[in-house]
This record gives C-alpha cells, sequence and structure tokens, in this order.
C-alpha cells in the first residue's frame, strides 16, 4: 500500500508548495521540506526493515509536526494551513489496523491543540469553532476511511485467500515472489523455494469421495503450515499442490524443513486417510544473477517431478549442496543434522528472519 500512496503524497507535497508560493510565507516551504526528507528517509531501505510498519508511523508524525509548525506560525487558530492536518489522515486507514488509525487520530488533534492553543491561548478561546471544526474534519475523514479500507481488505482477502485451505492462493505469488527476492539481495540472505504435491490424490477422492479429499487437502495444508515459520508463505496452486518460500534459508535447512514436512505428513492424520507427499527443493543464493519467478519455479517444479519419477514420498532438490545424489543427500543429512541446526549458507551477519 505505500508503493501506491506514494505518487500520491508527492502530488499533495507539490500541492502544498504551490499554495505556499502563491498565497503564503514562503518561508513555510520549510515545513514542508520537513516532511519530504522524512518520507524519503523512510522509503531508503524500507523493505529490508523487520518493522516497516513503525517507520511508516514516524515519516507521518513528522509530517503532521511540520503542518502543526507551519499553522503555528501563520496565525495559529486563524491560520489557513489548519486544514492540511486532516490530509494525511486519510492515509492512516490504508496502511494500519484500527489501533493505528487510532492512534494516529489522536496525535492529530493533539498537535492541533498545541499549534493552536500554545501561541495564543486567547485567541484560540476566541476563534475555538475554527479549532472545533478542523477536529470534526479529522475524526470524520477517519470514520468514513475505516469502513472503506475494511471492506477493501475484506475483497482482497476473499480473492487472496483459498476458501478450502486458508492459505494464500496464487493471485499475488509472482508479485510477492519478487519482493522477496528483492530482499534477499539486499540482505544478502538466500531465498528458498518448496514445492508439494500429495501422491496419487485422485485416488482419494475416487476411492473415499470428495468429502474425504476436501478434509486431506485441509489437514495437508495445516501440517504444511506448522512445519513452516511465522513469516514464510504458503499458496495453495490449485488441486493438491502447495507452494512454500522461506526467507533466509539456505539449502542445507531447506531440506531439513522439506523432510520434517514430508515426514509430518506421513505420519498423519489426514482426513482419515494415509497419504504421502513429495518435495521439491530450489534455493535462490544471495548471489544469483537469474532471480527470476520463472526460473526459481521452474527448477522447483522440475525437482518435484523428479521426485515423483524416483518413487513419490521423498524430497529432491534442485540444488544438491556438494552431493551427487539428491535423496541420499536428503537422507543421510536428516540423520545427520538437526533441523534447527546452522546452515552454512545463512551465516552472514544479519538474522535469518531479517
Amino acid at each position: 500500500m505505500e508503493r501506491r500512496i506514494r505518487p500520491a503524497r508527492r502530488a499533495h507535497l507539490a500541492l502544498i508548495a504551490c499554495g505556499i508560493v502563491l498565497f503564503g510565507p514562503p518561508w513555510t516551504l520549510a515545513m514542508i521540506a520537513v516532511a519530504a526528507v522524512g518520507f524519503w528517509w523512510m522509503e531508503r531501505g524500507l523493505p529490508q526493515r523487520r518493522h516497516p510498519e513503525y517507520t511508516i508511523a514516524a515519516a507521518w508524525c513528522l509530517a503532521q509536526l511540520g503542518i502543526g509548525v507551519a499553522i503555528a506560525l501563520t496565525g495559529a487558530a486563524t491560520s489557513y494551513a489548519i486544514c492540511w492536518l486532516a490530509i494525511p489522515v486519510a492515509t492512516l486507514p490504508a496502511r494500519f489496523s484500527l489501533r493505528g488509525v487510532i492512534a494516529g487520530v489522536g496525535f492529530t488533534l493533539a498537535v492541533l491543540l498545541a499549534a493552536t492553543v500554545i501561541p495564543d491561548p486567547a485567541q484560540a478561546l476566541d476563534d475555538y469553532l475554527y479549532i472545533l471544526c478542523a477536529a470534526v474534519v479529522v475524526v470524520s475523514i477517519a470514520i468514513y476511511g475505516v469502513p472503506l479500507m475494511t471492506s477493501d481488505a475484506e475483497h482482497r482477502s476473499g480473492s487472496l485467500i483459498d476458501p478450502l485451505t486458508g492459505l494464500l492462493n496464487r493471485a499475488q505469488l509472482e508479485t510477492r515472489f519478487e519482493e522477496l527476492a528483492y530482499q534477499a539481495q539486499v540482505s544478502g540472505q538466500p531465498l528458498a523455494m518448496l514445492m508439494c504435491d500429495i501422491d496419487h490424490f485422485k485416488g482419494v477422492n475416487d476411492g473415499h469421495g470428495h468429502a474425504t479429499g476436501d478434509a486431506v487437502l485441509r489437514d495437508a495444508a495445516y501440517a504444511i503450515r506448522r512445519n513452516l515459520r511465522p513469516f514464510d508463505v504458503v499458496y495453495r496452486l490449485g488441486g493438491e499442490e502447495f507452494l512454500a518460500i522461506l526467507p533466509g534459508t539456505g539449502p542445507i535447512r531447506a531440506l531439513a524443513i522439506a523432510e520434517r514436512l514430508r515426514s509430518t505428513v506421513e505420519l498423519g492424520p489426514t482426513g482419515g486417510v494415509p497419504i504421502t507427499v513429495s518435495v521439491g527443493v530450489s534455493v535462490l543464493s544471495a548471489d544469483a544473477e537469474d532471480r527470476t519467478y520463472e526460473t526459481m519455479f521452474g527448477r522447483a517444479d522440475g525437482a518435484l517431478y523428479a521426485a515423483k519419477a524416483a518413487g513419490r514420498n521423498q524430497v529432491v532438490t534442485a540444488d544438491p549442496p556438494g552431493s551427487s545424489s539428491n535423496r541420499l543427500f536428503v537422507r543421510e543429512e536428516r540423520r545427520r543434522r538437526p533441523v534447527d541446526a546452522p546452515d552454512p549458507a545463512e551465516q552472514t551477519p544479519q538474522s535469518e528472519d531479517a
């Protein structure tokens, strides 16, 4: 959403700057410059920050403070700039939850009171209607914005979430992969992709019915999800195929996670029917030149087909780390290395979940 708001924000700051040049004291341009610098700082390196929402909130508050200073220096309660405080409030519901919107509105009202009352309390008392009207506009914009953005989020969720398994569907898969690949490049971390396919799933539907097949898909999706970390993303590609993207995960740990996932599904229960999965693994190294989704997906898909051709219920990697046999490497690595052991490919100054 921040990327979508960026062009509108720049146009908004440009319009305010033009208004100051035409009708206001030119020196108040410095306040707009403060806001512009704050957002410029925010945009730098935003994708790799662990908590980007805090950075966005800080830049947003800095912009409101800049407008507040402009209000205080251009007439306080009667300032022509008093209405400007309401404009950034319109962006709050697009970026934050209800708690963030409430905090932003409270901060804006505090800035409004400080900018109008502190410079001249007597004037603020005489012209309190200006302050009251500005406050009403700020609150009203937030009130209207919340249900509109909530509705938009629900519709987007409905188009992005698979209703059967609760996993993401593939609608935004390529876009999300590009974001994660960029983060991996900036942070110097690898990126792993797991392609999972339920073995002989057609037989489940034919032999036990589609209701049982749906239960198997739900339980398999849950098994996959609970074997991954909170910041890993999992998609149902359609039918019985699932895809997981694991940021900061090198080849050794990716294989160990894939093997743990395979074993969990095999041990069940999954809809009351014993099933197995085959898993194909591909890893994008930090210095890889070809970073496209198509390439990595093709490698993981090829590894999955190799796993099925080799007998199913196993893990095959497209990127064997120093092993001539992918499957032998997986089995040997399962016996030799705990799942949570450090992966040499991931030993960078940053943490794995950066």
